[in-house]
């Protein structure tokens, strides 16, 4: 029935579906479907309505969102913490985005570019410690330990991290934990932290703890 209108799936006087038409234009599967979808006679004209947005209207973005979630299996991507607090931090989305790497174990330490199979030196920059990873460069290096100590959040440093069986549950931990502004303290010497490092390597500058703790 290539001939077969829209409109014809419908009686529009009786507001319910035409079946015959219906299960001949539709497999039997599909036309099922169809003719349990509800027809409300107390709805004279039809509107637009996209459910994956609150206004109703579609985008791009809330449709791919939505293929996502439904068609493609991301399940094994998803993490147990507590992001939500990495994303209510008032800092600089730059600041944001390094925490939010830290926690997903992408951020580039030494040790995490050879496990990729990138072969540069595994040493601390600021210790010569010859293992840096992400507990190291944060927590565990003697620079970093002190800048903690100067910044007056070692002991809450400390604490998560003893009680903790990795470096990204301490941050959860911390950011639980704290107040709005020590969690932006917080916040401002793991950006400054990093940034000590990629000076360090890349423009061959050594700062001070006190410089470090400063600009945070």
């Amino acid at each position: 029935m290539n001939n077969v209108a829209i409109n014809s799936l419908m009686d529009p006087n009786f507001k319910r579906w035409n079946k015959p038409v219906v299960r001949q234009v539709f497999s039997e599967d599909l036309a099922f479907k169809i003719l349990n979808i509800p027809l409300f006679e107390q709805v004279q004209q039809d509107t637009f309505i996209w459910k994956a947005e609150k206004n109703e209207r579609y985008s791009v973005r809330s449709a791919y969102r939505l293929c996502v979630s439904e068609v493609v299996d991301l399940s094994h991507l998803h993490k147990p913490g507590f992001w939500n607090g990495i994303w209510k931090l008032k800092t600089l989305q730059k600041v944001k985005n390094l925490i939010w790497r830290m926690c997903r174990g992408c951020l580039p330490t030494r040790v995490r570019l050879l496990d990729k199979g990138v072969h540069c030196p595994t040493q601390c920059v600021s210790c010569y410690s010859n293992h840096e990873d992400l507990a190291h460069i944060f927590f565990e290096c003697p620079f970093a330990v002190q800048v903690w100590s100067m910044a007056g959040l070692w002991r809450e440093v400390q604490d998560a991290v003893a009680a903790s069986p990795s470096a990204i549950e301490a941050i959860f931990a911390l950011l639980q934990s704290l107040s709005d502004t020590l969690s932006q303290r917080l916040a401002a010497i793991f950006w400054n932290l990093w940034k000590h490092k990629n000076m360090k390597i890349w423009e061959d500058i050594t700062e001070t703890c006190a410089i470090v703790v400063e600009r945070a």
